[in-house]
């Protein structure tokens, strides 16, 4: 009996060291991700031609304006570079 308790211990100890190797890999594959978004929307932002459109209003917000191109927020540039 001890064995078999032993043998799963062991087992499910392995289980979740492979299961957080697994987690690990695919977190860097989210951030490889995130970093070829934000390449991407720096490229878009400088290709395209924007039209902005005023956004709908907030209560008790600024104005802000989208393009209607792209989708980009009008001043997300202080945010990507």
């Amino acid at each position: 009996m001890e064995s078999q308790d032993n043998q799963k211990l062991h087992d499910l100890l392995e289980s979740n060291r492979n299961k957080r190797k697994i987690i690990y890999k695919k977190r860097e594959e989210i951030k490889l991700l995130e970093k070829e978004i934000q390449s991407n929307r720096q490229i878009i932002s400088k290709l395209c031609k924007h039209e902005w459109v005023k956004d709908p209003p907030m209560i008790n917000e600024r104005t802000t304006y989208t393009c209607k191109i792209c989708h980009q927020d009008k001043n997300s540039y202080f945010y990507n570079y």
